[in-house]
């Protein structure tokens, strides 16, 4: 007898900690950029190659994985800056293997990559300082 598989809706896209953390970000960005939650890198990124087995290769890496938060131009949504929320998880193996692929990723693409220890409380003040130190005057002048 084969086991049943049940599907329901999930009671929050975010994990607590995530849920946490975006509201400290809705506050430092004051409505200037959308936030959008869990974005695919294969969403954010376009692969492009003329050989189609490498391409497929890196499509197929990048398409399951997602980046916590993405800030975006609000009319275009263009992508501003990526944020990973780095909790406990992030000490382990596998998941420090994930951590410098995206690295290199955003570092080949040069698109800002804000990494965020997750903490107990954050403050809106320095959340809004990381993202200008990172992205500069971009994230604002875009508007």
């Amino acid at each position: 007898m084969e086991p049943k598989v049940y599907v329901s809706v999930v009671e929050s896209l975010l994990t607590p900690a995530e849920q946490l953390f975006y509201r400290s970000l809705d506050v430092a960005i004051a409505g200037r950029m959308q936030i959008l939650c869990k974005v695919r890198l294969a969403d954010l990124f376009q692969v492009v190659s003329n050989d189609s087995k490498e391409r497929h290769r890196l499509f197929r890496k990048i398409a399951a994985k997602h980046i916590d938060f993405l800030l975006v131009e609000p009319s275009r949504l263009e992508p501003i800056l990526a944020i990973e929320l780095d909790d406990s998880s992030h000490s382990r193996s596998d998941r420090r293997e994930r951590d410098q692929f995206l690295d290199e990723l955003f570092g080949t693409v040069e698109f800002p990559l804000l990494r965020v220890k997750a903490a107990a409380s954050y403050s809106p003040r320095q959340i809004l300082r990381a993202i200008e130190q990172i992205a500069g005057q971009l994230a604002w002048n875009s508007r």
